[in-house]
């Protein structure tokens, strides 16, 4: 194993904190300039990780593990000594880190333990894990949509049809929303919940979960009988567990909703709307630090954006807030609404930030030990981070990877299909004869097909690979253009497929290539760059390693 595979271990899963010790206590194992390795460190650390990575002792492991502490050391001694670590936005990211150390604090001292855990929740739990349910659901992003939703189920509407409406997901739309089986613990809280309190055939109100909104629909039941109190008992503790782990989310969500309506937030409409619209490039200037001028509107300075009891923010403010986002949080923000919902939360965190400031958690003794602890860890991994972003692959080698694998960077098999979809075998039947004596399907379709996606269209879903066409992927086979498969039973209905042509699969050309090309070069390109770095650093270092002591090191893996 490389040592840089162990060091991407460390960082992806395993990096543990690193901790200052009185160097007097104990052996020295390594020196590096400056700096020490001692024993103890090395010891506590390798056998975590050999008890949670289950890779085997031996000396070329702990050569290899001591040489990535020392190259975290000389990291460390470079981001000091360079400057890198006065850099702007390497403090903004230690001030994110103290920030989140301290909003965790806060929640688990000042909100959890409002989360009470009763006897009556733990048997209920108990109870619940004896039913197994089979249920359905349509997905609506918003409670408007969820309730339109109810309407037209409450009107007669089947539910087979409007999952098939409201449901991009190919599976789920075919197949009416059907989630199969599940038991206590398997889904959303709220959503299984909900589940649990319906009778069979009973069909929910919109159901606010994570994602959005759900109407669900009990199909069936399947109750174990046997209640036996010694196995609640030995449950107990891991039912206590798994119960505060569904109620801790939804605890976070009911508190935040509680300051967002104190703080009484006012969003403007109209500049939100703006910023939606440039919030592409907005997030780019952030990542380069090049924010375009225009970017900003005119009187930026009195533009209020958001509103609160707190005060107000204009969009300055706003963006610098932004700026402060993880990638994660980033990628949350898909629709102007989403941008609504991270700008609200931005507000509120302002104010747990108010809390926290009142309280003095950040002056505390444990918040300072815990940043000291995760402030290095934070740092290797920005700094590594960008020595490796930092490698470019050169064209000319893209190039050379794609002629060398002629097999590879193929498009798949493409179908032109449209589809027609009726309740009952009745209707089924005549529009298969309709069919055989030459109706075209585009006629039939529009008249009769109860998929309002395609309906206007004769049906027609146009080019789909087997991959997006979820259910009907089984159909589409090449032997099988120019034909109508019908009538295929679904719970939907009845579903006949017309698949006029095919476009057999083929090789990307270079360009249709070249991004798969570079992510996989660059791995391969990004651990050269990181040990060509490290290597020039470790050069001008003097480093000491005691090599009979750390072959002697006593482990604790246990």
């Amino acid at each position: 194993m490389k040592r840089f595979h162990l060091y991407l271990i460390l960082l992806q899963s395993f990096l543990l904190p690193l901790t200052q010790r009185n160097c007097s206590d104990n052996k020295i194992l390594s020196t590096v300039g400056d700096n020490v390795i001692t024993q103890k460190e090395f010891a506590d650390r390798y056998s975590k990780f050999i008890r949670l990575s289950g890779i085997k002792d031996n000396l070329k492991i702990r050569t290899e593990y001591l040489n990535m502490m020392i190259d975290e050391k000389i990291l460390l001694k470079y981001a000091d000594t360079s400057g890198w670590i006065q850099r702007e936005d390497v403090k903004k990211s230690l001030k994110s880190l103290e920030d989140q150390i301290c909003i965790n604090y806060f929640f688990q001292k000042h909100i959890l333990p409002e989360l009470k855990i009763s006897e009556e929740d733990l048997r209920e739990a108990y109870y619940r894990s004896k039913i197994k349910i089979h249920a359905r659901h349509i997905y609506a992003p918003d409670l408007e949509t969820a309730k339109e939703i109810k309407e037209r189920l409450n009107r007669g509407e089947s539910f087979e049809e409007l999952a098939f409406e409201y449901f991009t997901d190919s599976y789920l739309a075919y197949n009416g929303g059907d989630l199969g089986w599940f038991s206590f613990g398997d889904m959303e809280p709220s959503f299984e919940d909900a589940a649990y309190r319906l009778n069979i055939g009973e069909i929910s109100q919109p159901v606010k979960t994570v994602y959005g909104y759900s109407i669900i629909q009990v199909l069936e039941k399947k109750v174990n009988p046997f209640l036996i109190e010694d196995e609640f008992l030995m449950m107990k503790e891991k039912i206590e567990r798994d119960l505060r782990k569904q109620r801790v989310p939804e605890l976070m969500m009911r508190k935040t909703d509680e300051m967002a309506r104190s703080l009484e937030i006012t969003l403007n409409d109209k500049f939100v709307d703006r910023l939606f619209q440039k919030l592409d490039r907005i997030k780019m200037g952030l990542q380069t630090g090049k924010l375009p001028p225009e970017i900003l509107p005119v009187s930026s300075d009195t533009t209020w954006i958001v509103k609160s009891k707190n005060g107000t923010g204009n969009v300055e403010m706003l963006i610098e807030k932004l700026s402060e986002l993880q990638e994660r949080q980033w990628n949350r923000i898909k629709t102007i609404k989403d941008l609504k919902k991270a700008i609200k939360g931005l507000v509120i965190r302002e104010e747990i930030e108010k809390k926290i400031d009142r309280l003095r958690i950040r002056n505390q003794k444990e918040i300072r030990e815990k940043f000291e602890k995760y402030r290095k860890n934070r740092i290797l991994a920005k700094l590594v981070e960008e020595i490796m972003d930092t490698v470019s692959i050169p064209e000319s080698q893209l190039l050379q990877y794609y002629e060398e694998h002629p097999n590879d960077f193929y498009k798949p098999t493409f179908y032109n299909i449209s589809e027609l979809l009726v309740k009952d075998s009745v209707l089924a039947e005549r529009l298969s004869k309709k069919l055989k004596e030459g109706t075209h399907f585009e006629e039939l379709a529009r008249k009769y097909s109860r998929l309002k996606r395609s309906r206007e269209k004769g049906g027609k879903l146009g080019w789909l690979s087997k991959r997006e066409a979820g259910i009907v992927s089984d159909f589409l086979k090449p032997e099988n253009c120019g034909k109508t498969i019908c009538p295929i039973k679904m719970k939907a209905g009845y579903l006949f497929i017309k698949i006029s042509d095919y476009k057999p699969s083929q090789r990307m050309s270079f360009e249709e290539a070249k991004s798969e090309i570079v992510d996989i070069l660059r791995i391969k390109a990004q651990r050269r760059g990181y040990k060509n770095f490290v290597n020039r650093l470790r050069s001008k270092a003097n480093i000491k390693i005691n090599k009979e002591l750390l072959r002697s090191i006593s482990l604790n893996v246990s």
